[in-house]
């Protein structure tokens, strides 16, 4: 159970800021980025798993797994801004955060131009306008 894993490395690592803050505050900082890492290592392999759940159901829906794959590229941006611009957040980088959560905004939005272009299309064929 990877979801154990993660948790108990939350929990600890909590801990041990709180426990660092008073002594040794520039350690808070390297400590949540480490668990993070390690987290983040252990989700790995639940994205892998997941990732070969959608080309199974792609496969048996007779979807374009392209869009699929789509989302969850998106999903994984998503994602990894929202825990870079919290870790920004937390060290007090409130410039850097806004970058972060811009650059995954533009990422987003030229990852779904496909889609759009292909909405667009359908609408017009269904309006009976000429592509």
């Amino acid at each position: 159970m990877e979801i154990v894993k993660i948790v108990a490395v939350a929990v600890l690592s909590c801990v041990l800021v709180r426990i660092v803050v008073p002594y040794r505050s520039e350690l808070a900082l390297l400590i949540q980025l480490g668990a993070v890492i390690v987290m983040l290592s252990c989700i790995a392999s639940t994205v892998i798993a997941v990732m070969a759940q959608t080309k199974k159901l792609s496969a048996l829906m007779s979807f374009e797994s392209g869009y699929l794959s789509l989302l969850l590229r998106a999903m994984i941006v998503a994602l990894s801004c929202g825990v870079a611009a919290e870790l920004c957040s937390d060290s007090g980088n409130g410039a850097i955060r806004f970058c972060v959560e811009l650059a995954g905004r533009v990422s987003l939005l030229m990852m779904a131009f496909p889609l759009i272009t292909v909405l667009a299309k359908l609408a017009l064929k269904l309006a009976g306008a000429k592509e």
